[in-house]
């Protein structure tokens, strides 16, 4: 079952920034400075997280990641915005 997830970092350091940036590029689609969305399984969940606490600092940085719930439910209509209306990404195959 894959669900969408809502993923903010807070990265004291450059390097780790960069390299926590790299990481979720992987994952999800940017949204916004250090926000990303991510249409995970729940083994690419713990993948993510596994690399994120491998880069983070924990005494110094954050990561949040916030279950929105299933993809096939009612997860996009649980994002709204003020302001200008970033798209939320659509989820299709990718042929390699």
């Amino acid at each position: 079952m894959r669900k969408l997830y809502l993923v903010a970092y807070d990265i004291r350091d450059p390097k780790r920034l960069r390299r926590t940036f790299m990481t979720m590029r992987g994952f999800g689609e940017a949204m916004q400075y250090s926000v990303f969305l991510c249409d995970l399984s729940d083994k690419e969940r713990v993948i993510l997280m596994t690399k994120l606490n491998e880069i983070i600092h924990h005494d110094e940085d954050s990561a949040m990641i916030v279950d929105l719930g299933q993809i096939s439910g009612k997860a996009k209509e649980r994002i709204d915005f003020i302001g200008q209306v970033m798209p939320v990404p659509e989820r299709s195959a990718i042929i390699i």
